[in-house]
């Protein structure tokens, strides 16, 4: 890898199903690292393809660190998204109290539209990469 990739860019890997996206992103990932930037790779694929890819035995929503063979002072993360927990966290973040939160969040409408609403699977990685953008989380 060059070094003419800025200090803060997103790649965003898409296309139709077994055309190699996760193998490429998993590549991309690694090389950048190896190059020694600090990288995330998030996939919200659920069957877990980016952890063998990477060479992960488990895989979570939280971020975890991939080992890296060499020492080029960039790191890896990798996390596995889950658009209902991103959905439940702007609940969290814009009900005025716990009660409304609660409500909110137990109501069977709500879940079904989380769990089946085009788009928020599109939208859970924005979440995320904006997460990163305010903490600055890796």
């Amino acid at each position: 890898m060059n070094r003419m990739i800025d200090k803060e860019k997103i790649i965003l890997v898409g296309g139709p199903g077994g055309v190699g996206k996760t193998t490429l992103a998993a590549s991309i990932g690694i090389g950048l690292a190896n190059a020694g930037y600090r990288t995330v790779v998030l996939t919200v694929d659920p069957a877990r393809r980016l952890a063998q890819a990477l060479g992960l035995s488990g895989f979570s929503t939280e971020l975890q660190q991939v080992p890296l063979k060499t020492d080029t002072g960039g790191s890896l993360h990798a996390s596995m998204l889950d658009a209902q927990r991103y959905f439940d966290r702007i609940i969290s973040r814009f009900a005025r109290n716990e009660a409304q939160k609660a409500k909110i969040l137990t109501n069977p409408i709500y879940r079904t539209m989380v769990d089946s609403l085009g788009g928020t699977h599109e939208y859970a990685p924005m979440e995320r990469l904006f997460e990163f953008f305010r903490r600055s989380a890796v």
